[in-house]
């Protein structure tokens, strides 16, 4: 069986716009080929299918989460990726707990090492208004 890319993973569809927040070339590098007709942007948000969004300090996160969540909320999915092993101060817990005051909530997780780097990423959909 044939591995998938950490875009397979990620979920991203043929004929997405995926939103890079914040990527260097390593993060893209590490993300694989995209399916049929994906691409990436790095544009904005703005009508984005999927967002990635790296940050590295929980300061970073919450200035992310200013910027870029409102512009969102018509995304199927928003990644958040984030360096493994205590080398930043935030972590899954930090992203869940920061995350709800934005009226956002966790759906899925996915982890990866690759080229050396190990990253998690929390997918997060807007909550919907009752």
């Amino acid at each position: 069986m044939a591995e998938r890319t950490v875009a397979q993973k990620l979920q991203v569809k043929p004929g997405d716009v995926v939103a890079l927040v914040a990527a260097s070339e390593d993060d893209v590098a590490r993300l694989g080929a995209l399916p049929d007709g994906a691409r990436f942007t790095r544009e904005g948000t703005g009508g984005a299918s999927v967002a990635i969004v790296f940050v590295s300090s929980q300061a970073e996160l919450l200035e992310r989460f200013a910027s870029e969540l409102p512009g969102l909320a018509e995304a199927r999915a928003v990644w958040f990726c984030y360096p493994k092993g205590n080398r930043a101060d935030l972590n899954r817990d930090t992203i869940i707990r920061e995350s709800t005051a934005f009226g956002w909530r966790r759906t899925a997780m996915s982890q990866w090492t690759t080229r050396g780097r190990r990253c998690a990423c929390v997918r997060w959909r807007r909550a919907k208004r009752q």
